[in-house]
């Protein structure tokens, strides 16, 4: 059986292996490109996988699978980030784009997904195609560390999920007030160490090692604190104890002791800014 990082590099060739032949054959005049996606809107096979397309509408709106709480937790910080339709919203390590098409179906706003994985963005950008929302989704390469963006660009700076892959949190916060509006917002979602674990639990449990740097909570909270930023919150995301559990079973203590697991972080950049 295969790996499933095997599996998905699998996924990520054949997305791009399709997308090339479907460039080739619309050069050649053999294929009507825009009918060819339209058609994929309907196709709903479960044993092909190739990254475009999906089981459940759900997974074709939300991508529920790749953060803790899904849908459900990209509503919940929507809401505690008070997001209305007026807003521009950078989605930072956006991925294949569940988050960003979900906030501009359901709040009206307008989003900008980044990411520095092309493949995701080839598979975002037909998703978001077949959806009907290109007018309201848009998606950039690029790296969260240094933005391809003007000051002042947004009015909330979005992520679910991409945090622990990035590399230098602290710089990243500093591009996220940069290029945050006066008044504008930021909302993460992300997996963080509590000030609850202790050395003692990661010599009980060696075998848990979760991808990606080591986050703190506490240290996080601070250093948005130190790049500027006002109103700094979290909340404990509740389907973590589950979501956690069913991947770590050994470590499962864990996460019903809030050692680790998924928080919503929000926070404002001040209006004199």
């Amino acid at each position: 059986m295969e790996s499933k990082d095997r599996q998905e590099t699998w996924t990520q060739t054949n997305s791009l292996l399709l997308l090339g032949i479907v460039d080739l054959l619309e050069e050649k005049g053999l294929l009507d490109k825009d009918d060819f996606l339209e058609r994929l809107a309907a196709f709903k096979d479960e044993s092909i996988d190739i990254g475009l397309f999906w089981n459940t509408e759900d997974e074709l709106r939300g991508d529920a699978g790749y953060h803790c709480g899904g849908q459900q937790a990209t509503v919940r910080m929507a809401e505690r980030t008070g997001l209305s339709s007026e807003d521009l919203v950078l989605d930072a390590g956006c991925g294949a784009g569940g988050p960003a098409r979900h906030l501009a179906e359901a709040w009206g706003c307008s989003v900008v997904g980044l990411d520095r994985e092309y493949d995701r963005l080839l598979i975002a950008t037909i998703r978001t195609r077949l959806m009907g929302l290109l007018d309201k989704v848009r998606f950039k390469y690029g790296d969260a560390a240094q933005m391809p963006f003007e000051d002042h660009s947004f009015d909330v700076v979005w992520s679910q999920g991409a945090l622990p892959f990035t590399g230098d949190v602290n710089r990243i916060f500093q591009e996220c007030y940069r290029v945050l509006r006066p008044d504008g917002r930021l909302a993460v979602q992300t997996s963080f160490f509590s000030a609850r674990h202790t050395a003692e639990d990661d010599r009980r449990h060696p075998d848990f090692l979760p991808i990606g740097p080591r986050n703190y909570l506490e240290p996080t909270l601070d250093c948005l604190k130190a790049v500027g930023f006002d109103r700094v919150e979290s909340a404990w995301v509740e389907e973590s104890v589950a979501f956690y559990s069913e991947r770590y079973p050994k470590a499962s203590a864990w996460f019903r002791d809030r050692k680790y697991g998924s928080y919503m972080v929000t926070a404002k950049k001040s209006e004199h800014s």
